[in-house]
């Protein structure tokens, strides 16, 4: 079964077509050391019922503060900044800056079965996307994740990157390569498309 990343490569959204073939078959080596947890220091806003007075709380560390970007005019380095500022604000831990550059309708899709990642699906809007990141924090140990690549054209931003997870119920770790490809408007990220090698996710969560 090919995976999604291989889809991706295949040509969905037709990334060959404007010249990332290369890109996509290179050795992702970016990394950021990512620690997250459930904490209480971040929103101000209480969210749905499952969240109501909880806050979520994601501290990040990058190794790699460089990462390569391309684009061919101002717009795509604006673009490009964009993307750049949510990692940024991952790094910081600064929720509120996280959601200063996510639309408030934003269409966010972790590409994959939710029976074989527990956080994989699609999530509408801020309040379903706190309950993406505590369904990460609360089911994975994320020791490495980084971007190494950003190109940018039109009003879409692809960010190449690469993470070393555990699965916190297995114990088991996996890597994988990824793929965020990004949607910006009005100075705001208003759709991102997640795809990663899922089988392997799927192994690690996946009980002996």
């Amino acid at each position: 079964m090919l995976s999604p990343l291989l889809i991706f490569m295949g040509g969905a959204l037709g990334l060959i077509a404007v010249g990332l073939a290369p890109i996509l078959s290179a050795r992702l080596k970016g990394q950021l050391n990512f620690r997250s947890k459930v904490a209480s220091e971040v929103f101000d806003q209480k969210v749905s019922n499952d969240w109501a007075g909880e806050r979520i709380a994601i501290g990040c560390i990058l190794s790699s503060t460089n990462p390569t970007a391309r684009g061919t005019d101002m717009n795509d380095q604006t673009n490009i900044q964009i993307v750049q500022k949510l990692y940024q604000a991952f790094t910081a831990g600064d929720g509120p800056g996280i959601f200063s550059v996510i639309a408030p309708d934003i269409d966010w899709v972790f590409n994959g079965r939710s029976t074989d990642v527990p956080f994989a699906g699609h999530f509408r809007g801020h309040v379903e996307l706190m309950n993406f990141f505590g369904a990460v924090a609360q089911t994975a140990e994320v020791i490495e994740f980084g971007p190494h690549e950003l190109y940018a054209f039109d009003d879409k931003v692809v960010s190449l990157g690469g993470e070393r997870v555990r699965a916190r119920a297995t114990g088991k770790v996996f890597e994988t390569d990824w793929i965020h490809f990004y949607t910006i408007k009005d100075g705001q990220i208003i759709r991102l498309r997640e795809y990663y090698d899922t089988a392997t996710m799927a192994e690690a969560f996946r009980a002996d």
